[in-house]
């Protein structure tokens, strides 16, 4: 990846499972990580951490969307399953206990688990702090 935070056709050739999100949808989500995120903290790895923290804000939407409550998601804890196109996957829950709340958000998606496993790696302070 480079310093700069993706396009919206590098972000769907990366992750074509995005496909069916609307460009709008994810230019709002990429300016929102891309102010969030320190470009001078991630350096060179800057643009990896802004894909993984659309992404993962990405799914959030996505499952929420597909929720048997209408768009409205009423679990705040650890996502367990997920289905989509007719496919349904478990997963083991990660140990919460302990974690903060930034780890406890990033921890519901298998995107937001590599963000944090990327924040470990290039700003071991700031993992540290979280």
């Amino acid at each position: 990846m480079s310093k700069s935070a993706p396009t919206y056709s590098d972000f769907t050739a990366a992750y074509p499972q995005f496909a069916s999100i609307e460009e709008p949808i994810f230019s709002f989500q990429l300016s929102l990580s891309a102010r969030i995120l320190s470009q001078g903290a991630w350096g060179d790895f800057y643009g990896d951490a802004v894909t993984l923290d659309v992404a993962h804000n990405l799914s959030l939407q996505m499952i929420a969307s597909s929720g048997p409550l209408g768009g409205f998601q009423g679990a705040a804890g650890p996502l367990t399953s997920a289905s989509a196109a007719g496919m349904s996957s478990s997963f083991a829950s990660p140990d919460l206990n302990g974690k903060s709340a930034t780890e406890q958000w990033y921890l519901k998606t298998v995107y937001g688990q590599q963000f944090l496993r990327l924040r470990n790696v290039v700003c071991p302070l700031a993992a540290l702090a979280a």
